[in-house]
């Protein structure tokens, strides 16, 4: 948006203002009406000088009976006005919203993009608002030790809630380790099935490829009701089986981000 050029000076004002009421108007008759009616201290030259510098900045435009305004150029200006004041209107509620799209081929490959992403905002930001829209409660394997000890270098700049959709055995035992790192953990079983993670403003969709397989081997693990039967090790060989890829979307939406947490 570009601002059509405008006078520079008060004589090319007093200029704009007497075409504005009488046109069109010889470079006597606006130098007169200058000198007289309008009190000014100025001479011929200077006021054919100014007239020149406003038709070349497309302003005023001469034909044989004289000067007068451009029609363009007060059309422009109109146009100008209007985007600003319509700008101003609606201040605050423009966000340009461009959504990314991400490939890894492991999960480490994902979370090493995650936690450089933690860091950046809570750079740029001072803080952090973490939320996690999950199916089940984390693995608490699914983070390494210096990970946690990232957490815990920047824990009082970061709020964090997992909220998840089942709230099996498995999910109450894995609530208990991230309580421990000082998460809030809750269940709503109304959540979409889809992992979603929102950092403040910035929300990323992750699939997991082949979905469906995922899920099946997943929930099979989680749907054990004694979890002194469930094979770990197992778990962990499914979580990090590189048979499987990681797709992530991500946006930056203030709105968005404050409809998913309520």
């Amino acid at each position: 948006m570009t601002l059509p050029s405008l006078s520079n000076s008060p004589t090319k004002e007093r200029i704009i203002e007497l075409l504005s009421n009488n046109w069109p108007l010889t470079a006597k008759k606006i130098y007169m009406s200058l000198a007289k009616e309008h009190n000014l201290s100025i001479t011929y030259q200077a006021v054919h000088k100014s007239l020149q510098e406003l038709i070349q900045n497309n302003i005023l435009e001469k034909t044989k009976e004289g000067y007068s305004i451009n029609k363009n150029w007060v059309e422009n200006l109109g146009n100008f006005s209007q985007k600003v004041k319509s700008r101003l209107e609606n201040i605050g509620e423009i966000e340009t919203k461009t959504m990314q799209k991400f490939n890894f081929k492991t999960h480490d490959e994902f979370l090493k993009f995650h936690f450089e992403l933690i860091e950046k905002i809570v750079k740029e930001e001072g803080k952090l608002n973490m939320v996690f829209l999950t199916r089940h409660v984390p693995f608490p394997n699914a983070i390494t030790r210096k990970e946690i000890e990232l957490l815990e270098k920047i824990k009082s700049k970061v709020k964090w809630k997992i909220i998840s959709k089942t709230w099996t055995p498995l999910d109450q035992l894995f609530a208990d380790f991230w309580r421990k790192l000082g998460v809030e953990v809750e269940n709503n079983p109304n959540i979409s099935n889809v992992f979603t993670i929102i950092n403040n403003d910035y929300i990323l969709d992750v699939y997991k490829i082949p979905h469906i397989e995922a899920l099946k081997e997943w929930d099979a693990a989680y749907e054990k009701s004694d979890v002194s039967k469930i094979d770990f090790a197992k778990m962990h060989e499914q979580f990090a089986n590189k048979g499987f890829k990681y797709m992530v979307t991500l946006i930056k939406d203030k709105e968005l981000s404050k409809i998913l947490r309520s």
